[in-house]
């Protein structure tokens, strides 16, 4: 297992950027290397760097045009049209939108005022665990989940919600998720300070839950390191996915990630060094359902 603690992270990110370095020095004697080009791509990713993991694809295109992964991952990182081939190689990367200054900035500052103006009202969020006959019951449990918030606000929905919804039919193709009769839109306004984290999951254990999203806030300058999205190579059909092999999404202030809900995917703990509440890193993490056909 990979180790995301704080020590952790900074030993990994080290041996990345190690490693990255060795394989462009590779690049530089033989460029046309295929083994080469395809794990710096990976590393690129799993560092959080998508531009140069879209490079690397991209010149992975230039000499192998028919590489499948390579096409897929280059579509994925730089927002154009996903090929409409199925995935060869299980478990498969998460396709997911990444949109920066997703809201207006009164918006965005809105939502920072509104959480720091509440802050005595966050408390542990719950894990949910789908039961039988679609009924799904809330826990705590900081072994799994170690994060603050408030579970529903009207105002956060009022902000958030409706430009979700006006996008999603866009993004849809680009998330390999089908059109679908939308149910309800869940969302969380949380904070990750210090030492906070969420393990490895999915969202769709309800089967109704098809797109998940997370929309990043924090002041700046960002006074925390960690908290970063991890989108893991999943093998739908069978739920498996591969410790190994993930993209890393940054927590970029006013940032908007959407990706289909069955993919596996955590936040690495965060490291902050102030206790202030303000300093941590907010997010509105949500999902949206299907109607349930069966009611």
């Amino acid at each position: 297992m990979i180790d995301f603690s704080g020590k952790g992270q900074t030993l990994l990110s080290a041996l990345w950027k190690n490693t990255e370095d060795r394989l462009r020095q590779t690049l530089i004697k033989n460029p046309d290397d295929l083994n080469t080009l395809e794990t710096l791509g990976q590393i690129c990713r799993q560092q959080g760097d998508l531009e140069s993991a879209a490079e690397a694809y991209r010149r992975l295109l230039s000499l192998y045009p028919t590489h499948q992964i390579a096409r897929y991952l280059h579509a994925v990182f730089t927002g154009t049209t996903l090929p409409v081939n199925s995935p060869i190689v299980l478990p498969w990367p998460a396709p997911f939108v990444r949109i920066q200054n997703f809201l207006p900035q009164c918006q965005r500052n809105r939502l920072f005022s509104l959480a720091v103006e509440n802050q005595n009202a966050f408390k542990p969020l719950k894990v949910y665990i789908p039961m039988e006959e679609g009924h799904v019951v809330g826990k705590y449990d900081s072994k799994f989940r170690h994060q603050v918030g408030l579970e529903r606000s009207a105002e956060v929905e009022d902000i958030i919600k409706p430009r979700i919804l006006e996008i999603l039919p866009v993004i849809l193709p680009r998330l390999q998720v089908k059109p679908f009769a939308i149910g309800d839109m869940v969302t969380q306004l949380s904070l990750c300070h210090n030492g906070h984290f969420g393990q490895v999951h999915r969202d769709d254990m309800d089967g109704r839950t098809k797109v998940s999203l997370a929309y990043y806030f924090h002041k700046q300058p960002k006074a925390f390191s960690g908290g970063d999205l991890l989108l893991y190579d999943t093998d739908l059909e069978r739920r498996s996915f591969n410790r190994g092999k993930f993209t890393q999404i940054k927590p970029d202030d006013n940032t908007l990630t959407v990706y289909p809900s069955g993919y596996y995917h955590q936040i690495t703990r965060v490291n902050c060094p102030t206790d202030a509440f303000e300093e941590g890193r907010f997010a509105i993490a949500g999902h949206i359902e299907a109607i349930d056909e069966c009611k």
